[in-house]
Order: structure tokens, then sequence, then C-alpha cells
């Protein structure tokens, strides 16, 4: 009768119930798995701005394409790293990757995020849109913050 407590001991030879009987119960369905509560592509997004805090905007590049790369196929990709994507492509002149990034987001379009992806990829490929003329401009300042309570913006190289 080791293991158990004195009041299980006592309620045991109480009821006179073999051990066997008051062992855990079995359970139907497995324990619930606890949820990360952030996006698996906030370490991408946090990879690819360390990069831009110190100036590196190609290696920055090179995490978000692997990241979209891997986030497309999904029901719901991240929208920021799209976005991220697309901002640096405009303010370096990428224009033709900028171009092939809206098709592929395009062709992707599907689940909950279809209509707000289409309407991303619309704003990438107009060549007069608001969006693409402020992030080509090379003298205006673009800021992204990098989660909703940080008070320090990163500043997107020209």
């Amino acid at each position: 009768m080791t293991g158990f407590s004195k009041v299980r001991r006592r309620l045991l030879a109480a009821l006179a119930l073999p051990m066997a009987m008051m062992a855990a119960p079995a359970f139907s369905s497995p324990p619930r798995q606890k949820r990360c509560k952030t996006h698996p592509s906030q370490g991408a997004e946090t990879s690819a701005l360390a990069y831009l805090r110190v100036g590196k905007c190609e290696d920055a590049i090179a995490v978000l394409e692997a990241a979209v790369k891997r986030e497309l196929p999904l029901p719901a990709p991240s929208l920021r790293l799209l976005d991220l994507l697309a901002t640096l492509y405009a303010r370096k002149g990428r224009l033709e990757k900028l171009t092939t990034l809206a098709t592929r987001v395009e062709v992707a379009a599907q689940g909950q995020r279809a209509t707000a992806m289409l309407e991303r990829a619309g704003k990438w490929r107009a060549e007069q849109s608001k969006w693409r003329r402020d992030r080509a401009n090379l003298h205006a300042t673009i800021k992204w913050r990098a989660a909703k309570h940080q008070p320090d913006d990163i500043v997107i190289p020209a």
C-alpha cells in the first residue's frame, strides 16, 4: 500500500475495495496539449527585423523568402511576413520579384484570409497604387512595429 495517502488507504480499507479499482481512471481521450500562443512565423519576422536593425537587408530578405515559401501553402499564411517582404522588395527596387510575389499570393489565396491576400496582391501589382508609390519613395520613412505593445519601431532602409 505504499504510494497512497493516508486518506486513500483508509477509504480502501473502509470500502474493502481491491487496490486495482482505486488506480488512476483511464481517460477516453488523450490530455490536451498546451498550445503555443505565438504564430510560428513570428520567429522569422523577428530574425528579419534583427537583420534590418543592423543594416543587413539582403539577409532579411533571404529569411523572409524562406519563411514565405513555407507559409504560402498553409491555410492561413502570415500576412505580416508577406507585407514585410513586399515592402523590402519595393524599397530595394526589385519590382519583378514584387510582381512574382503578388502572383504567388494570388495563386495561394484560399481559406479565411483569401480576400485580404488578394487585396494586398492587387496593391503590390498596380504600378500607380499609393502603397507602391509610398514604398518606392526613397525619401519616405517606412516604419515597422515588431509587436503591438513594443514602443520601438524599425525604420526600413531605402
